[in-house]
């Protein structure tokens, strides 16, 4: 039974109903970010209950938890026992990760996801137009895009979104046939099926947008990837590219903590995370095989000649603060270019 109005008098009752609202809706322990967000809405009265759960039950996270519940995916850790091992986290909880400090094993981790059809399965993303989009969609359009390419663009619905509001050429690419499949017919023809790191198209591009793309590659094709979004981008183009990098950024702050020791000697030794976080099934959470720093992250597509442009960034983060505020996996917007400059912004 959720608690009534009348059981709401202070703080501490508005912080058990959002933790219990978490826990029912999204299967998991509410973040400090959701817990002071939503609770300063209710405590204000600016958040109505029932309206703060329907705002949880029609999110991503939500359509996710339902699809891990109802669309199960095998159990590998049976297939590879020695490569999984538990770590003990800051606050002390016992944290299940698997262990990639070898390329065999990275390798095998990257080809299980495929073999099994990770990608192929129902997405907890939505895939239609929703708040996210429209905001991801107003982020491109700072810049005053003619043509825009998506990486890992799914069915297309940023895109056609764009095309709608007057950008001139939108293309996509994905590496899952049924995203192409259940794409409506006004955008489906723009959508390529294929890898980043093998990507050819004839065009090239002012925006080429990776919005939870980079960390799904494979470390070993993360150069080739990059390089490949370099050659189609123009000369005075930008990247813009939303990656989970944990630890502290004198631009983007600190969304993602390091949370373990392990971590912390791979960010000082300035290489990825050799523990990858797993979930029930033991695949890497979400499918992420890169976890890694914000450094490393910038390292890697300055490696290939794009630079950050940190007052783009800037500029994103204060320009789109409510929203960040709203969907804080998003404040992590990086911006490259070959000048390290954004010319064109609205």
């Amino acid at each position: 039974m959720w608690p009534r109005a009348s059981s709401l008098p202070d703080v501490r009752s508005i912080h058990a109903f959002v933790s219990r609202a978490y826990q029912v809706v999204l299967g998991r322990e509410v973040d400090e970010h959701g817990l002071d967000y939503y609770g300063d809405l209710l405590q204000k009265g600016a958040l109505r209950r029932e309206d703060f759960l329907l705002t949880l039950v029609d999110s991503t996270e939500h359509a996710a938890f339902v699809f891990r519940r109802h669309f199960a995916m095998p159990d590998i850790r049976s297939l590879n026992p020695g490569a999984y091992v538990h770590l003990d986290s800051d606050d002390g909880a016992r944290v299940e990760m698997y262990v990639a400090n070898s390329a065999e094993r990275m390798d095998w981790i990257h080809q299980t996801i495929l073999e099994t059809g990770f990608y192929e399965r129902p997405s907890g993303w939505t895939q239609g137009l929703d708040d996210d989009k429209r905001f991801l969609a107003n982020l491109l359009l700072l810049f005053d895009p003619r043509r825009v390419l998506e990486v890992g663009c799914s069915t297309g619905a940023l895109l056609e979104h764009l095309q709608d509001r007057g950008v001139a050429e939108v293309a996509g690419l994905d590496l899952s046939v049924s995203a192409r499949i259940r794409a409506s017919d006004a955008i489906r023809g723009a959508i390529h099926v294929g890898q980043l790191e093998h990507m050819s198209l004839d065009s090239r591009f002012d925006i080429v947008a990776g919005f939870d793309v980079f960390e799904h590659l494979h470390p070993r094709d993360i150069g080739k990837a990059i390089q490949n979004v370099r050659q189609h981008l123009e000369d005075d183009g930008i990247v813009i590219a939303n990656i989970p990098a944990f630890g502290p950024d004198a631009v983007l702050g600190e969304r993602f903590s390091i949370w373990t020791d392990e971590w912390r000697r791979d960010s000082e030794a300035g290489q990825p995370f050799r523990h990858l976080q797993v979930d029930e099934s033991g695949f890497p959470q979400w499918g992420h095989l890169i976890w890694a720093d914000a450094s490393w992250w910038t390292k890697a597509f300055e490696d290939q000649g794009l630079l950050r442009c940190t007052e783009a960034e800037s500029l994103i983060q204060k320009r789109f603060a409510p929203e960040i505020s709203r969907f804080p996996a998003r404040g992590t917007m990086f911006v490259f270019s070959p000048t390290g400059a954004a010319r064109r912004q609205n």
